[in-house]
C-alpha cells in the first residue's frame, strides 16, 4: 500500500528531506503546501518529483498522513486543521492552542467536532521559548489525530512537565491550569459562592458616576520562560502603575456608587483570591470579557480587602487558601509607602483641608514653611519640611489678605491645630509637597479633613481612620519628630 504524505509548510525543504531519508517516503508520494517562490525553489532542489501546491483549502487528494506548521494568522490554522482532518488518515500539526480553552467561534466548534473520536494526544509548550524571536500571545500545541481513537486523550504539558488524561475535549481546562483534584475543588468552591453577583455586573461605559478604570488590555501573555504559560502579571485586573481614575467617555469601566466603593474594589482586585477567580477562564490580554469576569464573585464594597480578609469572608479552607496563594504569583509586592499613600489619598477624596482655605479668618499657618535645605547627605530636606507651621509660628494673627484656614469657632481652631501637628496629617502633606510654599492646593488635597470636635493626637487620628499597626509604625518612622 502506498503511503502518501502532506507537509504543511516547509520553507527550507528540511521536512521533505527528513521524510525521504528517515521516513522512507518516495518523493513522488510527498505533497507540500508552500506559497512563497523561494520556499518552492528550496523544495524542488531536493527532488522535482515532490508536488508543491499553493492552494491548500482546495486540495481534493487523500493522504495517509499530514504533518506541519500552518499559518497562525487569526484562525487560518484551524481551517488548515479542519481540511487536514477531511483529507488525511492521521494529522500532526503545531499551531496556537487558544481554541482549546474556549469554543466561542464557529470554526473552534467545528474543529473540536471533527477531532471527536480521532484526537489522541495534545502537547502544550511555550512557543516564545522554543522559537527564538517569535512572539505568540498564547501557548502552542502539537495536535495528534488518528483515523479512529476511542480511548482517553493524553494531554502533556512541556511547560509544567505534567501529563494528564481527559475523556473529551470538553473536559480541557478553560484557562492556564491543570485539572488536578485540588484545582478543580477550588474552582468549584468559587463558582458556588453565594454572593451579590459577579464583577461583570459592574462593567459599564464610563458615565458621571464614580468608577475604577482598569485597562482594557492587561497582562502579558508572552514570556520566554519555558516553564511558564504567561508572565506573572497575566492574571491581574490592572498594572501597578495603571491610571485607574482617568478614563475616556467611551471606555469600559467598573462603575460604583461612591469613592469608598472604588477603593474597596481596587483592594479586592489586588487579592490573589480575585486573581485566581479571573484565572479560571482568562486566556488573552483582554479584560472586559464576560466569561472572564463572571467567575469573579462580588463581595460587599464597604471595606478594604486583603488576601486574609477575603478568604475568611468567603470561608475558604486553609488548604484551598494556601493553594490559591501558591498558584497565583506575587505581583503587587508589599510597598508600605505606596500602601499608606494610596490609603490616605483615598480617605481624602471625599473631604480634605483644601476646603478650609479662605481669606481673613482664624488659623493662620505661615505662607512659607519648612526648610528644604539641609547639609545632611542622607536627607532630601530638613526635619521641619513636612509641617504646616513652625513651633513658634503665630497662627492666631494674620494680615488682611493672607490665606488661612477658616473655622467656625475657637474649638475648631484648636482641633485643627492639634490635627495638623500629627504625623498622619504631615504624611498626607508629604505625598506631594516639594516646596516651601504652604497654600498650594495639590499639597492639601491629600490631607483628609477629620471632625474638628476634639483634640487630636497621633494615636487618636490613627485609630479614627482605622490604620493598621504596620501602617502606623511606617508613618511614625517616615515622618521625623518635630513637635
Amino acid at each position: 500500500m502506498t503511503h502518501s504524505l502532506l507537509i504543511v509548510g516547509d520553507p527550507k525543504g528540511s521536512h521533505s528531506l527528513t521524510a525521504i531519508n528517515r521516513g522512507g517516503y518516495d518523493p513522488a508520494d510527498i505533497t507540500v503546501w508552500e506559497d512563497h517562490p523561494r520556499h518552492v525553489y528550496s523544495i524542488k532542489q531536493i527532488s522535482d518529483k515532490i508536488t508543491v501546491v499553493s492552494d491548500f483549502l482546495s486540495l481534493d487528494m487523500h493522504f495517509s498522513q499530514t504533518i506541519g506548521n500552518p499559518p497562525y494568522l487569526k484562525n487560518i490554522h484551524l481551517e488548515f486543521m479542519l481540511k487536514s482532518l477531511q483529507i488525511s488518515d492521521s494529522v500532526s500539526l503545531i499551531h496556537p492552542a487558544g481554541w482549546l480553552f474556549r469554543d466561542t467561534k464557529k470554526i473552534e466548534r467545528e474543529v473540536k467536532s471533527a477531532l471527536k473520536g480521532r484526537v489522541k494526544k495534545l502537547v502544550l509548550f511555550n512557543g516564545n521559548a522554543t522559537f527564538k524571536g517569535a512572539e505568540f500571545a498564547c501557548p502552542l500545541v502539537k495536535t495528534y489525530a488518528v483515523k479512529s481513537h476511542t480511548g482517553p486523550i493524553e494531554v502533556q504539558s512541556e511547560i509544567t512537565g505534567n501529563t494528564y488524561y481527559i475523556n473529551d475535549l470538553s473536559e480541557f481546562p478553560t484557562g492556564y491550569w491543570e485539572p488536578t483534584d485540588l484545582h478543580l475543588e477550588v474552582i468549584n468552591v468559587i463558582k458556588n459562592i453565594p454572593s451579590e453577583g459577579d464583577i461583570n455586573s459592574l462593567v459599564k461605559v464610563r458615565s458621571n458616576k464614580p468608577f475604577l478604570g482598569c485597562p482594557a488590555v492587561v497582562g502579558h501573555g508572552k514570556t520566554t520562560k519555558s516553564d511558564k504559560y504567561a508572565s506573572d502579571d497575566f492574571h491581574v485586573f490592572h498594572y501597578k502603575n495603571s491610571d485607574l481614575f482617568n478614563s475616556k467617555r467611551t471606555d469600559k469601566v467598573f462603575e460604583l456608587n461612591n469613592n469608598n466603593e472604588v477603593k474597596s474594589l481596587k483592594s479586592y482586585f489586588e487579592t490573589k483570591f480575585a486573581r485566581f477567580a479571573l484565572s479560571i477562564t482568562k486566556v488573552s490580554q483582554h479584560l472586559y470579557i464576560g466569561r472572564y469576569l463572571e467567575n469573579v464573585p462580588l463581595p460587599p464594597l464597604d471595606r478594604q480587602w486583603t488576601d486574609d480578609s477575603i478568604m475568611k469572608f468567603y470561608s475558604i479552607s486553609q488548604e484551598h487558601s494556601d493553594y490559591i496563594k501558591n498558584f497565583i504569583p506575587d505581583y503587587y509586592q508589599k510597598d508600605l509607602h505606596n500602601e499608606v499613600t494610596q490609603m490616605i489619598i483615598g480617605i481624602a477624596l471625599d473631604n480634605n483641608v483644601t476646603s478650609l482655605i479662605k481669606d481673613n479668618t482664624i488659623l493662620g499657618c505661615p505662607r512659607v514653611v519648612g526648610h528644604g535645605k539641609t547639609m545632611d547627605p542622607n536627607k532630601y530636606a530638613s526635619d521641619d519640611f513636612h509641617i504646616f507651621h513652625y513651633k513658634n509660628s503665630d497662627v492666631y494673627n494674620s494680615n488682611t489678605g493672607d490665606k488661612v484656614f477658616q473655622l467656625n469657632n475657637n474649638q475648631e481652631v484648636e482641633s485643627l491645630k492639634s490635627y495638623l501637628e500629627t504625623k498622619f496629617a504631615r504624611f498626607g502633606l508629604s505625598i506631594s509637597k516639594i516646596s516651601q510654599d504652604s497654600y498650594v492646593s495639590r499639597y492639601f488635597e491629600s490631607v483628609p479633613l477629620p471632625p474638628l470636635d476634639r483634640q487630636w493626637t497621633d494615636e487618636s487620628v490613627n485609630e479614627f481612620y482605622s490604620l493598621s499597626v504596620e501602617h502606623c509604625e511606617y508613618i511614625d518612622s517616615f515622618i521625623p519628630d518635630y513637635y
